[in-house]
């Protein structure tokens, strides 16, 4: 019998397979529970249906797919296809389908298109903080665009595309920059701490 020795130095590393399908879940979940949030302001910020003045899964949604891509937008879409049926009553199926689909969609299109105007590396290694801002105008801008036409062309929404347009793109900008912003307030305090860890191991 051959053996097989393993070596205690080598990084453990999880399959590829399995690593896309646990950014699928932690997407989805962060998504689901950024959701689960917003419903405590909707009292104030509920616009209309579909609709939030401040929407936090949209900062999500804006960071899984910057993060992880097109496995960040599966786990997004999936779980905006399952809240969907919460939350929007009298649509038919494939009409939430359709709408998580285009959701999901347009916001990758808007992430992919901010990187490629600022040049931002694959890595996000020369990612600005002025980016941010930025990036969520043109993402948030264009997801509201191209899911009110949706709601339009699939009968989901008749009325007031202009008002409906312009409060879905405040909403998200709002919930995506205060989401954004709070994750580069934890990087910039990761990065002072190791500072000061390594300052306090130098000689």
């Amino acid at each position: 019998m051959k053996r097989v020795f393993i070596h205690h130095d080598m990084p453990f590393t999880l399959p590829l397979l399995l690593q896309q399908m646990l950014l699928v879940l932690v997407s989805g979940v962060a998504y689901w529970g950024a959701y689960r949030l917003n419903t405590l302001t909707d009292d104030w910020s509920l616009y209309d249906q579909g609709i939030n003045l401040i929407f936090f899964p949209a900062g999500i949604k804006h960071l899984a797919i910057l993060l992880a891509r097109g496995w960040g937008a599966l786990g997004c879409g999936l779980a905006l296809l399952v809240l969907s049926f919460e939350f929007w009553q009298g649509a038919s199926p494939l009409q939430l389908l359709g709408y998580s689909v285009v959701s999901t969609l347009a916001t990758w299109l808007g992430v992919v298109l901010s990187l490629r105007a600022f040049e931002v590396r694959n890595d996000l290694s020369n990612l600005r903080f002025w980016h941010l801002p930025i990036m969520d105008i043109i993402t948030t801008g264009l997801h509201a665009v191209l899911v009110n036409f949706f709601f339009v062309l699939a009968a989901m929404k008749s009325e007031h595309w202009i008002s409906n347009v312009l409060a879905m793109m405040l909403g998200d900008y709002i919930g995506s920059l205060i989401t954004l912003m709070g994750l580069w307030a934890v990087i910039l305090l990761g990065k002072r701490l190791r500072r000061l860890s390594d300052q306090e191991a130098g000689p």
